[in-house]
């Protein structure tokens, strides 16, 4: 089941698009949506390519590649009930490390993040950057 956040002034703005259905995205107020998602997405994957501190005892080196494969996939899509974006690591042992639902215990314990928790720790940044976005939308 995917997170969510709500944003207030959202009811309003559909009112105020309720004309505009397929290419939201090439209106001004979509694309001010749009970017707000995109910014919203860089934030979720810094928060994801983040490591924790490595125990100094450990024999195990870390070789970054989980980090670096933490994307934005560039799929935003909306329609007349909100927009949606996503991000992904095809790394192949990713959901045993960082996924809420998958994570193992191991991991948890050796304080890897997980993508709910990632998204708690930066949900007032999201909705600053969604409530940015919805007044501006009213505004024009």
């Amino acid at each position: 089941m995917p997170n969510t956040i709500q944003i207030d002034g959202m009811e309003e703005l559909r009112k105020k698009l309720q004309d505009i259905t397929e290419d939201f995205s090439r209106t001004p107020a979509g694309s001010t949506l749009h970017n707000a998602m995109k910014r919203s997405l860089y934030i979720m994957v810094g928060a994801m390519a983040k490591y924790p501190k490595q125990d100094p005892a450990s024999a195990y080196r870390r070789t970054g590649t989980l980090g670096r494969r933490w994307v934005d996939s560039q799929d935003i899509s909306s329609d007349g009930h909100g927009i949606t974006g996503k991000i992904g690591n095809n790394t192949e042992y990713a959901p045993w490390v960082q996924s809420h639902m998958f994570q193992t215990k191991l991991h948890r314990a050796n304080g890897w993040i997980t993508d709910q928790e990632a998204l708690d720790k930066n949900e007032k940044a999201i909705r600053r950057e969604f409530q940015f976005a919805v007044d501006k939308a009213l505004r024009d």
